[in-house]
Parts: structure tokens; sequence; C-alpha cells
């Protein structure tokens, strides 16, 4: 019996199903990278004060906000769950533009963001928001937290003017850990 030939929209079509599929079972490759991104981007919220007015009610969630797509999603999902921070709850939000801030604490910017960067910093400016990315230069543009690769060790430097600016006080601890400080 002869191999049936494959025609371009069937092939589009089977395509389609098996990124459908994927992406619905959320079974997208996590990597190591990503996994201690998320870990850090849990812990970071350990050692920073928000201030009393985003801060002071415990019945409200800390929110974990990511704009667009990225891998750190799932992966801080798996993290976040079911823990607290400070007395309250966790919760992760995927937001796909700066105009969904609003109740964030903690907003990742993914590579994906890049060309939005200086309009998504400039919405989350006064909101009391913890800017994280792994843009490069990403603190050189006024974000708080940059996760840099060197020796394949994944480090961070932070901005504490962009943090002061914001309310946010970083503990000795936590500044210690920074490969660099910018004021």
């Amino acid at each position: 019996m002869p191999i049936p030939r494959a025609t371009p929209l069937g092939l589009a079509l089977v395509l389609a199903i098996i990124s459908h599929t994927l992406i619905t079972q959320n079974r997208l490759p996590l990597t190591r990278e990503h996994q201690l991104k998320a870990a850090f981007l849990f812990d970071f919220t350990k050692f920073i004060k928000w201030p009393c007015e985003s801060n002071c009610n415990s019945d409200s969630a800390l929110n974990f906000c990511l704009i667009g797509l990225s891998p750190l999603t799932m992966t801080l999902e798996q993290i976040v769950n079911y823990k607290t921070v400070r007395g309250r709850k966790a919760a992760i939000r995927s937001i796909q533009d700066k105009s969904q801030l609003e109740g964030c604490h903690v907003l990742y910017i993914p590579q994906s963001k890049r060309q939005e960067l200086s309009g998504i910093l400039d919405a989350a400016s006064g909101n009391n928001i913890l800017t994280v990315s792994d843009i490069k230069h990403f603190t050189r543009y006024g974000g708080m937290i940059e996760f840099l690769v060197i020796d394949n060790k994944l480090r961070f430097s932070i901005n504490l003017r962009a943090a002061k600016r914001e309310n946010l006080v970083f503990s000795s601890q936590l500044l210690k850990l920074a490969i660099t400080l910018s004021e």
C-alpha cells in the first residue's frame, strides 16, 4: 500500500495540532537557567520591602507578573505554587502589555519585550513594582535587577537608584550578592 503524500495544507494542519497540543499540555522545554531565574525571582521578594500602601494588606496576594511570552512563566508557577512571601500568598499573573500592570509587585520583562522596554519601564514607574529582566544593560535603562550569566553561573546586578525611586528597600544580604550596584 503506497504512503499518502503530504500536502502543504495537510502538513500545516498537523503542525498546528501538534503546537496546540504542546502548548495546552504545558510541555514546553524547561532549562536549568529558567529554573534558576524563577527561583531567584521568588527569593528576591524575601529580601525586599515594599512601601506600606502596596504591601500591608496580608489578605492580598504578592503578584509576580510576567509580560508577554516567557519560558519562565511555567517554571515560576511550579516554584510559587501554594507558597507565601512575608505572610502573603504568592500569585502569578501573565499579562500581555503595559496597560495591565495594576496590582503587580514583581514584573519580569523577557528578551522578547526589548523593543518595548522604555514604555514598559515608564508604565511601571511610580507603582512600586520591582522590575527584573535578562535584557542586556537593563539596569542602565532604569530597571532594578538584571540577570547576567558569567562563567556559566547566574548572577545579577542591581540599580539602587531605580529601587529607591519606587520606595523599595533591598536588604543588605541581597545587596552583598549582587555583582554590581549602581546608584
